[in-house]
């Protein structure tokens, strides 16, 4: 593929051919995709704006422990809503649909057609 050729293995910069940066293992989230896993860190991201109004400086003990408490709390109650089929967000949703399309596309990815999948993965992309 000529992607291959011209960025993962060799990078152009001014007018020489260099090892890219960051290998591609390292940026690449296709194996994280095919495992269902998250693709980004905003699952941290949320809990950490969640948490942040009620961890305040200079905190005790017992208040780390009350904190902890409180999410521990939320996350179980979130666990049932789950086993129950409730879907959490409208945001869960929208993602869930988003990553049905990208599996779709992955799934019926051929070399020959490639400039086909990459227009549907950018229409994929500005649908936010």
């Amino acid at each position: 593929m000529l992607y291959d050729i011209l960025y993962r293995e060799t990078r152009i910069k001014q007018g020489e051919r260099c090892k890219p940066r960051f290998d591609i293992a390292l940026w690449n989230v296709n194996e994280r995709f095919n495992l269902n896993l998250p693709r980004t860190n905003n699952d941290v991201e949320s809990w950490h704006s969640r948490i942040k109004p009620d961890a305040r400086q200079n905190l005790t003990v017992g208040k780390v422990i009350e904190l902890f408490r409180q999410e521990q709390s939320y996350m179980e109650s979130n666990l049932v809503q789950l086993f129950k089929g409730t879907v959490l967000k409208k945001k869960e949703e929208k993602r869930f649909r988003k990553r049905s399309k990208y599996k779709t596309c992955l799934e019926l990815y051929d070399k020959e057609t490639v400039s086909f999948h990459l227009n549907g993965l950018s229409n994929l992309l500005s649908d936010n």
